[in-house]
This record gives structure tokens, sequence and C-alpha cells, in this order.
């Protein structure tokens, strides 16, 4: 049987992306197949994501529950024709390819992405990262676990963000992932709410695990470590700071009182069982704010329920 030429197999994977799984490893490991392999499958990864996102919100107005695999029934031409899981392990070798990260971060792929010494390249990460948020998960797991056998970056971390030696390893490496985002170019914001988003859920991850860190819930990171949530909220610029607040008021708190949109704090004001917690002492005086016993938890909508805040 005739082997199959780069060109053919550039061409399958863009009509069907689903081919690249069956090629040859050393066509899979081309560079070019890979590009246009990541590119082809974009859509399918998309268009799954966007039925799961239509199928929660459909669920959360009529209070119903679809199952995932109702969905990929659903939807099963997008599991025939792309891969929608599993990814290909060989994509973990393009670690050292601005371009090709790039990719996967940015479509929702990179899931086969693992850092290790050996493959870790942090100017070419920092490159990429910008336009490819999802690599901020694999790069928070390799400091998470770099960290403890490396003291010299601990401690330069700890120094250069005024860390005290009692703040947790995953707050470090938190921080040491806010300077590989910054050292990139272009617009950082999509990463930096990546990092949040990670310190967010982590310790309810750590919490199936073994790990010092571990705690039950979402809560922890925003209450235990606020000081500390607050200086990479105000990595964004205020105009960026009132619209993540205006989508979830929690955030406000994080916030500078003079940076804090007056008319977004009267709505919190007024919407908000938890407004007095949140918003600055002069709101406290302006709209006559107490505690509610009642809502010491508020689970009163979307807005102020922080055990399953989401920032994209």
């Amino acid at each position: 049987m005739k082997p199959i030429e780069k060109e053919e197999a550039i061409r399958l994977v863009k009509k069907t992306p689903i081919v690249y799984r069956y090629l040859p490893e050393q066509l899979q490991r081309d560079r070019e197949v890979a590009i246009a392999f990541i590119k082809s499958n974009a859509g399918y990864i998309s268009a799954y994501f966007a039925a799961l996102l239509e199928a929660k919100q459909r669920d959360a107005e009529e209070g119903s529950y679809t199952a995932s695999s109702l969905i990929r029934a659903n939807h099963a031409d997008l599991f025939l024709n792309g891969i929608i899981s599993d990814l290909p392990e060989v994509l973990n070798t393009f670690t050292g390819d601005a371009e090709v990260l790039s990719l996967l971060g940015s479509t929702g792929m990179s899931a086969p992405i693992t850092f290790t010494d050996r493959n870790y390249h942090e100017k070419v990460l920092s490159k990429a990262i910008g336009k490819g948020h999802a690599l901020v998960d694999p790069l928070f797991a390799y400091w998470y676990a770099r960290l403890p056998r490396d003291k010299k970056t601990d401690e330069h971390i700890r120094v250069k963000y005024e860390l005290t030696v009692d703040d947790p390893i995953f707050l470090v490496a938190a921080f040491k992932c806010l300077e590989v985002i910054d050292a990139g170019a272009g617009d950082p914001d999509a990463a930096h709410m990546a990092l949040l988003m990670k310190c967010n859920a982590f310790r309810a991850e750590a919490a199936h695990g073994e790990e010092e860190d571990a705690a039950i819930g979402y809560n922890p990171f925003f209450f235990d470590h606020q000081k500390q949530a607050a200086r990479l909220f105000k990595t964004f610029s205020v105009q960026k700071q009132n619209e993540l607040a205006g989508g979830y008021y929690f955030l406000a708190s994080l916030m500078k009182p003079t940076d804090l949109d007056p008319a977004l704090a009267q709505i919190i004001a007024k919407e908000c069982p938890l407004a007095r917690r949140l918003l600055p002492g002069e709101y406290t005086l302006r709209y006559d704010l107490h505690r509610d016993p009642a809502h010491r938890d508020c689970t009163k909508c979307a807005k102020c329920f922080i055990r399953h805040m989401l920032l994209f």
C-alpha cells in the first residue's frame, strides 16, 4: 500500500479532522499537518461546547437536567468527523512552538499539553499564552509541582509579589503564572481571567485529592486570600474590573473604592443582600446597608453565587 503523502494528509484533515488520529506518527508530528488539524477541528470543538452551553442555559431556565450523553447523541456527527475528547497526545510534542501552542490554547484543545522540566520553554509560552489563555491550566500545574523543589524561584516570586513565608504554594504558583503572562506581548486579559478562574476552582479541585491546600468549595480563594485575589484582579484595566464586577458582584469587593463605578455600586446596593460586605464603607452609609442574616451565604442570583463563579 502506497504511503500517504503530506499534502494528501493535510487535505484529509482539513476535510475530516478525525483522520489525524489515524495518520502515521511522523505525519502527526509534522507541523503543517498538526496546524491544519487544529484549525479544522476547532469548529467541531466550538460546536460541541456551544451545545453544552445551550443545554446548561435551558436547564437553568426550565429547572431540568440534560445528560451529557444525550447531548453527545444529538451531535453524533461532531464525534464522527472531529476529535472532541481524548485529543492525540502527540500534540504535546509542540511545546516549543509558540504558534501551535497558542492555537491549542485558544481552541479548547490544550488538554494534551503537559509541561515538564525538559519541554518547558518559558519565553515560548509567554509569547503564546496571550493568545491561548487555556494554557494557564497546564502552566499552573507545572509550577505547582515544581516550586517545592525550586526554592530559588519560590523565593523570587515571594519577594517580587510581597508574599509571606506562610502563603501556600498554590498562591506562589498563581503569581508565577502572572509573571509568565505579563512577560508576553498582546492583550493578557483572557489569560488573567483564566488564572483567576483557576485559583477560584483550585481549592475545590484539591479537596478531591490529598493536597495540603485542600478545602471544600470555591469560596476559600476569594475569602481566605482576598488581598492576593485583589492584586490579581487589579491586573485588569479599571473598565474591565467594573465590567466583570457587573457580572459577578462579589468582585466589587476586590476593587479600589475610587475605581468602582458609582452607578454599579448603586445597583449592587439595591439588588444584593450581601451589598454591605461587598461595597466600600461610604456606600454603607449612603444606602443605609445592613447585614442580612438570612442571606449569609447568598444564593439569590447567579451574580452573587460565589460557589459557582466562572469568569468566562
